[in-house]
């Protein structure tokens, strides 16, 4: 909180009693964290609207969309709207002790959710690109064990903010009048300030990503060698004359054996897959541009405040003071994420913007909409999103 606080000199219990002067109201800030929480619900609301608006199968891409969305609508109202109600009423709090700890404990899983939702949705890409004849026996159950995974790890990794915050007995400078002010003391805690911060700042930011490093990495070489394997692939044909039999009964999946006729000898070479010779380098290309917005992003919103955490509690006591009263900025910069989400995935995704312009531009045609009311795309846009 932005208060007016300094120590006294009277000394009570082998503690400091803090006083706090009486706070102008923080418009500035009411209104910065209203608008990124109407840019959240509505972003989110759009990608919901638009992935019911396909009426088709929900993929396990859009089922993570989902749940990405969801994770951002618990931001905007745990995080945003909880600290807009604290700003109104700083420095005091009107809950009482146990709503202080349950909201401590929501204002946090929307983040930790995020984070590991995106984890989540890396290892799927990773298996969909990278192995695709394990692929095939990836069934939609093992999507939802994960996500379930994600949403207890995140509820777990809150769960101690349910312990350490707990309303306190404060003062007013002015006339020495108390009030109940929700905070942590970590000299009562079960642990330490120096471990609940790497605890935070390696479970919410440092681990995931460097999964989401290792994981787009071979995502993206992944998807270079199938363009390029490819490209080689119709050199071959092209300069050897090949006359490949039986072609339209190549599976899809996997690779397969073919036998061709070259220079009146039997010889065996590979076929890449299908779908590694349609519009591989457009999908390419999306992908290598969504891994970066989703990863810049992520470290743009989440590394100022961790790193200026982890300075203000290591650092030297010049830098400490000077970061000390940013860490307030810092730490709602965090859910500037959950702001940002949703527009990357509109923008890299064209089925979801084509289904949002036929949900409200009813633009749709005979050509554009399948029989099932699923939008028809020409070119069988790969999903290679996340």
């Amino acid at each position: 909180m932005n208060n007016s606080a300094k120590n006294s000199d009277s000394f009570e219990n082998e503690s400091y009693v803090t006083c706090f002067e009486e706070p102008e109201l923080d418009y500035t800030k009411i209104i910065v964290l209203s608008v990124m929480g109407i840019l959240t619900l509505f972003g989110n609301a759009l990608t919901f609207t638009a992935i019911i608006a396909r009426k088709g199968k929900v993929s396990r891409m859009y089922f993570f969309l989902i749940h990405l969305s969801l994770a951002d609508i618990l931001t905007a109202f745990f995080s945003l709207l909880t600290e807009i109600i604290w700003t109104m009423t700083s420095p005091e709090f009107y809950g009482g002790g146990l709503l202080c700890s349950i909201i401590k404990v929501l204002q946090m899983v929307g983040p930790y959710l995020s984070s590991f939702l995106l984890c989540v949705t890396a290892i799927d890409r990773y298996q969909a690109i990278c192995r695709p004849l394990e692929n095939c026996f990836w069934n939609p159950t093992k999507s939802k064990i994960m996500v379930c995974i994600a949403w207890l790890l995140a509820f777990l990794c809150s769960l101690p903010q349910y312990f350490l915050f707990d309303t306190a007995t404060e003062y007013f400078c002015s006339d020495n009048k108390e009030f109940q002010r929700c905070k942590v003391d970590f000299q009562t805690s079960f642990v330490s300030a120096t471990n609940y911060i790497l605890f935070y700042s390696c479970a919410n930011f440092f681990f995931p990503l460097l999964l989401l490093t290792f994981l787009y990495t071979y995502i993206c070489r992944g998807i270079w060698r199938s363009a390029r394997s490819a490209t080689d692939y119709r050199r071959r044909r092209s300069h050897e004359n090949l006359q490949l039999q039986d072609l339209q009964n190549i599976p899809a999946i996997g690779e397969c054996q073919l036998i061709v006729t070259f220079n009146n000898k039997n010889e065996t070479r590979s076929a890449p897959r299908k779908h590694s010779t349609d519009n591989i380098s457009r999908a390419k290309i999306r992908s290598v541009k969504l891994t970066l917005c989703v990863i810049i992003t992520y470290i743009l919103c989440s590394a100022p405040f961790i790193i200026g955490q982890i300075i203000v509690h290591f650092g030297s006591p010049e830098v400490r003071s000077y970061l000390e009263s940013k860490l307030d900025v810092l730490l709602w910069l965090m859910t500037l994420n959950s702001v940002t989400n949703p527009w990357i995935y509109l923008l890299f995704n064209q089925n979801l913007l084509l289904s949002l312009k036929l949900r409200f531009l009813n633009s749709e045609s005979p050509r554009n909409v399948s029989k099932n009311g699923a939008v028809a795309f020409e070119g069988n846009l790969p999903d290679t999103s996340l």
